[in-house]
């Protein structure tokens, strides 16, 4: 999953930034959407993250750090 999250990196941005136009955020939400559908995830439930192996904290900003890791069981990944 890390390549996928960084190869996603750019709708996952979009998706949280307050000040992105609201019609690339919607865009980028769409897609993240077909995505969790083309993986069988559950309406409402975040991305299956089984690892964040590789990753640095830096891959990511702070707010989409939060955003995954709301569908996460952190206590069961070794967040970096």
């Amino acid at each position: 999953m890390t390549l996928e999250l960084l190869l996603a990196r750019r709708l996952l941005e979009a998706v949280v930034d307050l000040d992105a136009p609201g019609t690339l955020a919607d865009e980028a939400a769409v897609e993240l959407t077909e995505v969790s559908v083309r993986l069988g995830v559950p309406l409402g439930r975040g991305l299956p993250i089984e690892t964040f192996e590789g990753m640095r904290a830096d891959d990511l900003s702070p707010a989409v750090w939060l955003f995954l890791l709301e569908g996460v069981n952190a206590e069961e990944l070794e967040i970096p």
